[in-house]
């Protein structure tokens, strides 16, 4: 299942604990839009992120690499000028259930103060009553308390996406392998499928200090994080991925970025890595286009999280008692309703 219909899956069940008027959450997803049309309910659009893809010859080539698994080569030939002027008619097009549920909806929520920013860019100010509520988990489920499974490697680290370039997988690993001077046993805990570009690209690395675990069951990911000692999430522009709000339940601590609304989950500058990057189109599908972290600043980052690692873990359960509890993110969404 899908984090957006794994969270939706979460915040409707709690919302049967509350007298609500008849409603529906829907997200950016073609086969929701229906229900924009229904007038028997209040129409709660939930907003992630943006597409912001800049089409640049080389970017476009790789986009329909990713896309359709084609190589057309002609693509590559075509001069940047004309295939830039390709930036906003199919960015568009990309986000038209996003603007479908901003033209439709009569609640707007947006999953961070990032997936606002980023809205904004393409669609003005939304004009119906909007909110910010981040994501939230099931403590039931995420929390400290589970038992860990026992993983190798020591420090052990953990990265969870579905990795496509701009998740920076292939920046964690360069992470890894230089701490590996320091720490000579880190080992990087990777869970989750990847596109083509990614496995691609990752293949000319050194992936001696990585154990790759595939697709993983929601269920046993509370036994994992429990079993390591720090999480990461380098992505770019990520409005609220659910993967740091459920190791963030289970105390984990995770190093971000500032430019990733998974700052806005964690809360904590000792784990907010600073960078300077303005949210525009980026050419997401070219690996040498995009940011690099700065690997530096990461590994200090990373030593000193793992020399502070248990006050680190309360104050991420600190955020789990102030946003991250479902049941939270649920009671703001049924006042969200209510106040329709």
């Amino acid at each position: 299942m899908s984090g957006p219909s794994n969270f939706l899956r979460r915040v409707n069940a709690e919302l049967q604990h509350y007298k609500l008027p008849c409603f529906r959450i829907i997200n950016p997803h073609p086969g929701q839009l229906k229900d924009l049309y229904n007038d028997d309910w209040i129409k709660v659009g939930r907003l992630d992120g943006t597409i912001y893809y800049k089409l640049t010859s080389i970017n476009l080539y790789n986009l329909v690499r990713q896309r359709r698994e084609h190589r057309i080569e002609l693509l590559k030939s075509i001069p940047d000028p004309f295939t830039l002027c390709l930036n906003s008619p199919i960015n568009s097009y990309l986000n038209r259930a996003s603007g479908k549920i901003l033209q439709k909806a009569d609640i707007i929520i947006f999953q961070s103060e990032l997936s606002r920013q980023m809205h904004r860019k393409f669609f003005g100010d939304a004009k119906q009553k909007s909110y910010v509520i981040l994501n939230g988990v099931p403590v039931e489920i995420f929390n400290p308390d589970v038992k860990s499974v026992k993983l190798k490697g020591s420090p052990r680290l953990v990265i969870t996406a579905s990795f496509r370039l701009h998740k920076r997988l292939q920046n964690a690993i360069d992470l890894i392998n230089n701490l590996r001077k320091k720490l000579p046993g880190i080992t990087l805990h990777v869970i989750g499928v990847m596109d083509n570009l990614t496995e691609e690209h990752i293949q000319l690395m050194d992936l001696s200090s990585c154990i790759f675990h595939g697709h993983v069951d929601s269920s046993r990911l509370p036994s994992i994080y429990a079993g390591c000692d720090l999480g990461l999430s380098p992505s770019l522009f990520d409005p609220c991925p659910n993967s740091v709000a459920e190791m963030v339940a289970c105390g984990l601590p995770v190093l971000t970025t500032s430019a990733s609304g998974a700052a806005e989950i964690i809360k904590n500058p000792e784990l907010i890595i600073a960078e300077d990057l303005d949210f525009d189109f980026m050419e997401l599908q070219t690996a040498e286009a995009i940011p690099v972290i700065d690997i530096s600043a990461w590994s200090e980052a990373v030593v000193s999280a793992l020399d502070n690692r248990i006050n680190l873990s309360h104050s991420m359960l600190r955020r789990v008692e102030e946003e991250i509890d479902i049941k939270i993110v649920a009671k703001r969404y049924a006042n969200a309703i209510n106040g329709y």
